[in-house]
C-alpha cells in the first residue's frame, strides 16, 4: 500500500500506473482467471474445445485436426488456437504440440481466429 497525502492508494510493483489503472488491470486479470477456471472445471480441454469449434462452425471435428490449407480447416484451427490461448490460457507452445504446428504458427492462427470470432460474433461461453 502506498500513501499519498494520508490517502491509501492501491499499488502493485509489477504494474506501472496510478491507483485506478492498477485496480482496473488487476480486476481484468482476475476476471480472466475466473473464466479460465470455470471453463476448465466444466471439463473444457483442447479436445472439448475442438468439438465446440466444429459445432459452432458446422464442420466435422476431423477437419480441425487435419493438416492442410483448405479454408474450412484453416478457419477451424484458427478459432481453436484463439480460444485455446485466450480463453483457456494455454501457451502457444502447448497448443503447438497438440495441433502439430509451430508456436509461431499458433500465434498467427490465434490472431486470425480472433478476427473470425469478432466478425462472426462467436463466443465460447
Amino acid at each position: 500500500m502506498a500513501t499519498k497525502y494520508g490517502e491509501h492508494l492501491k499499488s502493485d510493483e509489477r504494474i506501472l500506473g496510478d491507483s485506478d489503472f492498477v485496480e482496473q488491470v488487476l480486476g481484468l486479470a482476475s476476471e480472466q482467471l475466473e473464466k479460465t477456471e470455470r471453463l476448465r472445471c466444466k471439463g473444457m480441454d483442447l479436445d472439448a474445445l475442438a468439438q465446440k469449434v466444429a459445432e459452432v462452425l458446422g464442420i466435422n471435428v476431423d477437419e480441425i485436426w487435419r493438416g492442410g490449407k483448405k479454408p474450412v480447416t484453416v478457419t477451424g484451427r484458427s478459432l481453436l488456437c484463439h480460444w485455446a490461448t485466450s480463453e483457456l490460457g494455454m501457451t502457444a507452445e502447448a497448443v503447438s504440440k497438440s495441433v502439430g504446428i509451430t508456436a509461431a504458427a499458433v500465434v498467427r492462427a490465434a490472431q486470425r481466429g480472433q478476427a473470425v470470432a469478432v466478425a462472426r460474433k462467436l463466443y465460447l461461453d
